[in-house]
């Protein structure tokens, strides 16, 4: 049996590895000029492999319950189990594994072997054009280039036949895809296909003065995503980082797939920061209080500087025409509430996400309804749909790769049932 997977990424790799440690010849296309790519950046060059909180909540899509029943079959302790049998060892950073080596090429290097060590054949520059499949055979035309660097030194279409299909190509996101993604080719077999957009990315945002004034403040609090009509799409605490263009850092990512959905049906949608969430607005307004009755003569600035991020203290002075030196006990207890209440209810126009490029993840893709659990499509007998090219996206914290280990260990899995060989175990 000819097993091809489109696509060399984490999906990818993990399926051919599966694949073929059934008895498939299992041959990967991968478009880029090596494969695994992505995962050499990923994590920031560390790779966030999975994570130990692993539920359903940590994955958005149409049907998060998809997600739900894959970890059932593959969830963190048998991609613990899966890397470990191939030679790796983890850090645990609080439920957050990592390669012990802290390199994400690691995680790379193990994959690539390990495929060539199962007799996998890796083809890059190898882009996928067409799938079509024509008495029982899929038919994979594809633009071959040799290259020398950069440089394009020959170029030609040859066609592909094998039995079945994973296709694993993936998206744009990151700015590592390439003009044919996983979902086009999807779509061109007949799939239906959720809308894509950039997730865990930064939101660009309105009063660019404020933020063009504070880029570069880090501080812990809380970003809540609402409509126009003050309904909460999605809310994140942690550490929030402004920028010039708005708000950055792993609460924004989280938000930012719901802000990118709402952006693109043409809805007005708003971002409110609560610098100072730890506290509520009645122990705020306590504490300055007795602050006022100890120290009348304290200045504003000095009193918010021993809770809050001066630089972000001084701005907000700014904006509602407060001196910094003013005497906190000359503020009346009015201007003390609006002051307060600007610090906890910042609300900022999102004016866009910032594009696929910058994305650590694509959200939408395949609809999971034309999907079995085993990942086989309902409508192209053969064919299986996995990683990013699903309509599923995970959280930031491993949770998209754990999806890509699962999917890719299930479909290889699936795909090579009939091939002869002897059925992995995870244990092996």
């Amino acid at each position: 049996m000819k097993i091809i997977v489109i696509g060399g990424g984490a999906s990818g790799l993990t399926a051919a590895i599966c694949a073929a440690g059934q008895g498939a010849k299992v041959t990967v296309l991968e478009a880029a000029d090596r494969p695994a790519k992505k995962i050499y950046a990923t994590g920031n060059g560390k790779c966030n492999l999975t994570n130990q909180k692993m539920d359903e909540l940590c994955y958005r899509g149409m049907d998060p319950e998809f997600a739900k029943r894959t970890l059932e079959k593959f969830g963190f302790e048998e991609t613990l189990e899966f890397f470990g049998n191939m030679g790796m060892m983890f850090k645990n950073r609080n439920g957050y594994f990592y390669p012990s080596s802290g390199q994400a090429s690691s995680v790379a290097e193990l994959l690539i072997h390990r495929c060539e060590e199962a007799g996998v054949s890796i083809r890059v520059n190898c882009m996928v054009k067409e799938v079509t499949k024509k008495n029982g055979t899929f038919l994979i035309r594809c633009k071959v280039q040799k290259k020398q660097g950069k440089k394009v030194l020959e170029e030609k279409e040859i066609t592909e036949k094998c039995d079945k299909v994973i296709l694993a190509a993936g998206s744009n996101a990151g700015g590592f895809g390439c003009e044919i993604t996983g979902s086009r080719i999807a779509a061109q077999m007949g799939h239906c296909i959720v809308p894509e957009v950039p997730a865990l990315t930064a939101l660009e945002c309105g009063q660019k003065d404020f933020f063009q004034k504070n880029s570069g403040v880090r501080t812990d609090g809380k970003i809540t995503v609402l409509d126009e009509g003050e309904h909460i799409l999605a809310e994140d605490t942690g550490e929030l980082q402004l920028t010039a263009y708005g708000v950055s850092g792993i609460p924004a990512f989280q938000v930012s797939r719901y802000a990118a959905y709402a952006l693109r049906q043409k809805k007005p949608v708003y971002a409110q920061l609560d610098f100072l969430s730890e506290f509520s607005f009645v122990e705020l307004y306590d504490k300055i209080q007795i602050v006022r009755k100890r120290y009348p003569e304290s200045k504003i600035s000095d009193v918010l500087s021993c809770i809050f991020n001066r630089k972000l203290a001084e701005s907000f002075l700014d904006e509602l025409k407060i001196e910094p030196n003013f005497p906190v006990s000359k503020m009346d207890p009015a201007r003390i509430k609006k002051l307060l209440q600007h610090m906890k209810k910042f609300r900022v126009k999102i004016l866009n996400v910032k594009g696929m490029e910058h994305a650590q993840v694509c959200a939408g893709g395949v609809s999971t309804g034309e999907l079995t659990d085993k990942f086989m499509s309902r409508k192209v007998k053969d064919l299986y749909i996995i990683g990013e090219t699903v309509d599923i996206d995970g959280m930031c914290g491993g949770y998209n790769l754990q999806f890509a280990w699962a999917g890719g260990w299930i479909s290889g899995h699936a795909a090579a049932e009939t091939a002869g060989g002897i059925r992995c175990s995870v244990s092996e």
